[in-house]
């Protein structure tokens, strides 16, 4: 009798036990999310976060989100879907670096007049150094009324929504960061287009190319189409010191960013002209300090000459005139979204 309890207790426990495989697989298959190709996963940067450049990655479901600090390469692999990143018509201009005193702000300035005045182009520079150099020059600039005009903010921090915002305003958004590696230099990266980092031929400013190099890479990975650049300023101008020059430019050649062929000389015209309001374009044109704006604005940019520059703008205004046209989405609803 005991041996045939057993045998129906074990009989039972067998029916009953796919039962439970069955339960548990249903539970499995509605709790768990789909097996969806690597293509399909949606990368966006997090815009509340650029300082430590977080991801979302959406796998599936909505309540299936994580946030991934580290910049992994798989990142290459995925299909970006972001309109704002993919805008290949955008001019964000940076000009900074970590290291201090190398003429980011009298470079900026240049540039600015450059593309105002021989390319016609609507500019507008943001001022991200706590010494407020380019907003003192841009004020004492607009009281002198025979000057054409140029904006100026002062933005810090998070500025990465505020210069795609500015950006649909103007041909060139300008940004001028202080030396130091802070939060804006790293928030502009993300979205500029063009980053130029000046640098003295002086082992004190060549200390920071490494640094420097690891920046602009990290931020390639959000930003890839950005281009950077690394250019040597106020160089001497005696023939014996043409070996720092090349030097200079060897050492940054090491690392995986361009290096511009124009420098800059160390001329008093510079700081004449930035007391002033002016720019070197303005008080001798044909001078050789104005030359050397020319060549590393064009070669930034990868122009032979203005007027190429001012074709680009005329063909891109063209473009936004006829995309515009029919689209019903004024600017208050843009602001909106």
């Amino acid at each position: 009798m005991n041996q045939l309890k057993l045998h129906k207790k074990a009989s039972k426990n067998q029916q009953k036990q796919p039962k439970r495989q069955q339960n548990n697989a249903s539970q499995y298959s509605t709790n768990t999310p789909k097996i969806i190709p690597l293509t399909n996963l949606i990368y966006q940067p997090r815009l509340n976060y650029c300082d430590s450049l977080d991801l979302v990655w959406h796998i599936g479901y909505p309540h299936l989100t994580r946030r991934v600090r580290t910049l992994l390469p798989l990142i290459h692999m995925i299909k970006i879907k972001n309109n704002r990143v993919q805008k290949e018509d955008y001019m964000i201009i940076l000009v900074g670096g970590e290291k201090g005193g190398s003429g980011k702000s009298c470079l900026a300035q240049n540039i600015a007049v450059f593309l105002t005045a021989e390319c016609h182009a609507s500019v507008i520079m943001v001022d991200c150094d706590p010494q407020r150099t380019t907003s003192d020059w841009i004020h004492a600039r607009n009281n002198n009324a025979d000057l054409p005009s140029i904006n100026c903010v002062q933005l810090y921090g998070k500025i990465r929504n505020d210069l795609l915002s500015l950006e649909q305003h103007y041909d060139y958004v300008i940004v001028d960061c202080g030396g130091q590696d802070n939060l804006a230099l790293r928030a502009t990266m993300s979205v500029a287009s063009h980053v130029l980092m000046p640098l003295r031929p002086k082992r004190r400013d060549l200390k920071t190319v490494s640094h420097m190099d690891d920046i602009v890479a990290t931020c390639m990975m959000i930003n890839p189409k950005m281009r950077a650049s690394f250019v040597i300023t106020q160089c001497p101008s005696l023939p014996n010191q043409a070996s720092r020059i090349f030097e200079a430019k060897e050492v940054c050649r090491t690392y995986d960013i361009n290096v511009l062929d124009a420098i800059t000389y160390s001329r008093n015209i510079y700081d004449d002209s930035e007391e002033s309001g002016l720019s070197v374009l303005e008080i001798e044109p044909k001078g050789k300090a104005a030359n050397e704006i020319r060549g590393i604005a064009c070669e930034m940019l990868q122009a032979s000459n203005s007027t190429e520059i001012r074709n680009r703008l005329a063909e891109k205004h063209m473009k936004k005139m006829r995309g515009d046209y029919g689209s019903g989405r004024s600017q208050e609803k843009l602001y909106a979204v």
